[in-house]
């Protein structure tokens, strides 16, 4: 889904990519949600609420404003109190299996390198092409 992206339909395609698929190797790649306004960086970095409770083995992040959840996400996966009960985090969070990348090859290449049956979920805005990732 890499045409339209805003907080709420990142959030329900993560929902929903959460509950399908779950025996394959899962990847999100995330990125920018663009023409949000002024709040456009916590409004990124928000998306951590969901993205802790989402079923995935892998994720990748692309943009300048998806620095703001990779940041968000690397603060709370260091977070020493972090399985004290207060909330759960995904396994591959705190595997450390995330990443931010400025270069959209480098994401092509690291799923290329899988070698387990997968599904990958696209989704950003438009503006993002992220559909270049899948492109041969």
């Amino acid at each position: 889904d890499a045409y339209n992206a805003s907080p709420m339909s990142m959030e329900k395609s993560l929902e929903t990519f959460s509950q399908i698929y779950n025996d394959r190797l899962k990847v999100v790649v995330l990125g920018d949600m663009l023409e949000l306004g002024e709040n456009e960086l916590e409004l990124h970095s928000n998306l951590f609420n969901t993205i802790k409770n989402t079923k995935f083995d892998k994720l990748y992040l692309f943009g300048n404003r998806m620095k703001s959840l990779f940041e968000k996400i690397k603060e709370n996966v260091e977070n020493k109190n972090m399985d004290n009960g207060n909330f759960e985090i995904n396994e591959a969070l705190k595997n450390g299996e995330f990443e931010h990348f400025d270069e959209k090859e480098r994401i092509k290449e690291k799923i290329r390198q899988i070698s387990a049956e997968k599904v990958v979920l696209l989704k950003a805005s438009r503006g993002m092409k992220l559909e270049e990732i899948i492109e041969k």
